[in-house]
């Protein structure tokens, strides 16, 4: 299974890795190095987001942008 690494660098230091793959991806990951999944949630476009652009909300209200899992090991 693929996925894409991208790491971005700020003027204050800091560095942010994010990993760009399909949800099944991390699950596989995670499970395979023994974590608990506890919860997971995505992110969704709220409604108000239909009145400042609804391009935007047409193409993200049912493609999460970010993933967020609780886990435990």
């Amino acid at each position: 299974m693929s996925h894409t690494k991208q790491i971005n660098y700020f003027k204050d230091g800091e560095i942010l890795e994010e990993y760009i793959a399909p949800p099944s991806f991390f699950f596989e990951v995670l499970i395979n190095n023994h974590f608990k999944i506890e919860n997971f949630k995505e992110s969704r476009c709220i409604e108000d987001c239909k009145k400042i652009d609804i391009n935007y909300y047409n193409r993200f209200h049912e493609i999460p942008q970010f993933m967020a899992f609780l886990v435990k090991k």
